[in-house]
């Protein structure tokens, strides 16, 4: 639990220190509220650290990083990157995350290994597109039931039926919200991609 006190003292270092160390605790004011509950997040080299009115009080070398309460305007993005899953072929990343909400880049019927599905039926496009949302989670420690929300982008609507068959297969139990959506084409000549957002556990 972070310290929480009325007058806080900068311990040697600021902001732009943060942004530089691959891993810190930061011990944040809570601004005449004493005893209200701290957050935590993880803090890793390729957190992007945004303070705001805040003055740092406490580091230490440990890979978490505290805040007091929203309020305080602490924003934090942090790029996700898995060989796992196909690596990003352009300005994206596989995913995103703020500490709250995990959002995946859209997947489509590609392997980890770059062998691209778009000869396959729309079933095993799907199933792949799903594996590789799948192992962007698991590279975060979620899985499917951590799905908040799903968008599937058809390039023939009439393919819904064999795409939804495959898709029940990741989401037998309390299945998440979903959007699937025909457009005039998608990257590679797939037929079929999947984008999710995802709660991030703390």
């Amino acid at each position: 639990m972070a310290r929480c006190e009325r007058n806080p003292v900068a311990a040697g270092a600021g902001a732009n220190e943060i942004l530089s160390r691959p891993a810190t605790v930061v011990t944040l004011p809570c601004y005449g509220r004493p005893g209200l509950a701290a957050r935590r997040v993880v803090l890793s080299a390729n957190w992007t650290v945004v303070l705001a009115k805040l003055n740092v009080i406490a580091l230490e070398p440990e890979r978490r990083v505290f805040n007091t309460h929203a309020a305080d305007a602490v924003y934090m993005k942090r790029t996700i990157e898995t060989p796992d899953a196909p690596a990003a072929v352009g300005a994206y990343s596989q995913a995103t995350n703020d500490g709250d909400i995990l959002f995946t880049a859209g997947q489509i019927p590609l392997t980890p290994e770059g062998d691209l599905l778009d000869d396959e039926p729309i079933a095993t496009q799907t199933r792949q597109s799903l594996e590789n949302v799948k192992a962007i989670l698991e590279a975060e420690g979620l899985t499917m039931q951590d799905v908040l929300k799903v968008s599937v982008y058809l390039d023939d609507i009439d393919d819904f039926d064999e795409m939804n068959a495959a898709y029940k297969e990741y989401f037998q139990d309390n299945p998440p919200a979903r959007s699937a959506i025909e457009v005039g084409s998608l990257p590679k000549g797939a037929g079929v991609e999947i984008e999710a957002i995802a709660a991030q556990r703390d």
